[in-house]
């Protein structure tokens, strides 16, 4: 149990980005420490407040994590938990090799996770037109 006292109104958010944890180790090399089963069985233990839940934030790459296949392992994963997904479609830039999903490709991972039952939302993306939107600030 994480120990925290809440005696007042917190949020918390936890970057997930992968349903499987071969897969979330290349994206996030922190998952060899905190596993995937492990995170998520202390997100669904975190003392929240009435009506309050966890966010989980997956950042949409086209043709890596994006599939319906991976949006249903999501969902059954989140399935009956006071956890919400923030999707947030990536936004492509010249220093990575990954590239944005198409917005079909964001629209049937967001009503898969929706039909299993999981609250989802989808980021609305900002500044990637001046290369500030999420993930693109950097140093020139």
């Amino acid at each position: 149990m994480l120990p925290l006292a809440l005696s007042h109104p917190v949020s918390f958010a936890v970057s997930i980005n992968a349903a499987r944890d071969d897969l979330r180790s290349r994206l996030m090399p922190i998952n060899r420490k905190y596993p995937l089963r492990e995170l998520v069985a202390e997100m669904k233990r975190i003392p929240l407040q009435s009506g309050r839940k966890v966010t989980a934030e997956y950042v949409l790459l086209a043709g890596v994590n994006d599939s319906t296949e991976d949006a249903r392992a999501l969902a059954r994963i989140f399935r009956g938990a006071r956890i919400k997904v923030n999707l947030i479609p990536f936004n492509a830039h010249g220093g990575s090799p990954h590239r944005a999903p198409e917005a079909e490709a964001v629209d049937r991972f967001r009503n898969v996770l929706i039909a299993g039952g999981v609250q989802t939302i989808t980021r609305e993306r900002r500044g990637a037109d001046i290369r500030a939107a999420c993930g693109q600030l950097r140093g020139v």
